[in-house]
């Protein structure tokens, strides 16, 4: 266990948590003062059934790259200053709870398990600076904005995977970037959908 005034004392290039023979890993509560002498912030729950979780108070980094193996839980708003977002779930989907918003300060990158599911579980916002990818299905059950390329330099792509559907079941769905690629389906039902380009 590591409290938010332990992490804030803590200045290096790079900290891994977790990794082989570690357990599941809650994070809540941590700002950018905490964690901005750490640039780059590695969290590891990779053993067999162990998962990830963000808790509701909402976390932020200089940059992020979370990976577990039975799950990932976002039930708060997620950012990073400068770097990277990069959420991933080995063999289970990741869910975000309602209302959230994730925000990365370079590439923001989502990826679960073979076969599964990125769910979100009401209204969420994607955001970055430059390129968002998503690497599975995609389902939301609320108002729906993926935006990159958010400082307007040309570079920043929303990429859906090949063969995935990005899905929010009637809700509106807000998409902007400087580029668009996917070769599955984007379905809102008889919500709005929204593309433009930044």
């Amino acid at each position: 266990h590591l409290d938010s005034d332990e992490i804030e004392n803590i200045s290096t290039e790079r900290i891994q948590i977790g990794g082989e023979n570690s357990g599941s890993i809650f994070v809540s509560g941590l700002s950018i003062t905490d964690t901005d002498n750490i640039n780059e912030f590695n969290l590891s729950a990779i053993d067999p059934g162990k998962v990830s979780e963000f808790g509701e108070e909402g976390s932020s980094f200089v940059s992020l790259y979370a990976k577990s193996n039975q799950g990932l839980s976002i039930l708060g708003d997620l950012s990073t200053t400068l770097g990277n977002l990069g959420l991933q779930s080995e063999k289970a989907n990741i869910t975000i709870a309602n209302d959230i918003t994730l925000s990365s300060g370079d590439d923001l990158y989502l990826d679960a398990g073979v076969g599964k599911t990125i769910k979100a579980l009401g209204a969420v916002d994607l955001l970055a600076i430059d390129h968002i990818r998503i690497e599975n299905d995609f389902e939301s059950s609320g108002k729906t904005k993926i935006k990159a390329d958010q400082n307007v330099d040309a570079i920043g792509e929303i990429y859906l995977a090949g063969g995935k559907e990005l899905k929010t079941n009637g809700y509106s769905l807000r998409m902007a970037g400087s580029d668009l690629t996917f070769d599955g389906t984007i379905d809102t039902g008889a919500g709005k959908l929204q593309i433009s380009a930044t």
